[in-house]
């Protein structure tokens, strides 16, 4: 998937995510209701260039060509990337958090293993399920409770009761 497929996903998966799980409902007129969106950029993404360390001169001196100079500050060190202006008041409100420097223990170095305890929640040892699936097994979460927008169905999402989490393909208009 490209950056501006991504991005059009982002959109309607942020709709999607606002929407309240109950169809007789309109969108967002349940207060209580929390929605956790996980955005998961496997491959073509640049931390660094997505949120920007823009008070760090060693950024721009190992990226002189790279570094993104007209970043959008949202603390006093990091900064979106320009294209993501949208998601600061989001982030302002307190509805939006991003983890940062996030590891396992003990890691090997392969994507496919690092990929596979991500999607897991295994960092030992091996399962045919995945961690959200799990979570959402355990609270007996319905069919659209989660929504998956991608070409290839993640572990993260398969679990003991098959496969039965709404994906919705790349090429999806609405």
């Amino acid at each position: 998937m490209n950056r501006r497929d991504f991005l059009t996903l982002m959109s309607i998966s942020t709709i999607l995510a606002a929407a309240n799980s109950d169809p007789n409902q309109a969108f967002g007129t349940n207060k209580n209701q929390k929605t956790l969106l996980i955005v998961e950029l496997a491959g073509g993404n640049d931390g660094l260039n997505t949120f920007i360390p823009f008070r760090d001169q060693n950024y721009y001196k190992l990226r002189p060509t790279l570094g993104i100079k007209d970043g959008i500050p949202v603390t006093s060190t990091v900064a979106l990337h320009p294209s993501l202006k949208e998601l600061k008041p989001i982030l302002e409100n307190g509805r939006l958090a991003v983890v940062q420097n996030v590891s396992y223990p003990e890691p090997n170095l392969s994507h496919f293993r690092s990929k596979y305890i991500w999607q897991s929640g295994y960092p030992r040892g091996s399962t045919d399920s995945g961690w959200i699936a799990r979570y959402l097994e355990s609270v007996q979460a319905k069919t659209a409770d989660a929504v998956f927008l991608g070409e290839e169905y993640p572990l993260a999402l398969t679990g003991n009761l098959g496969d039965r989490f709404l994906q919705l393909s790349p090429g999806l208009v609405l």
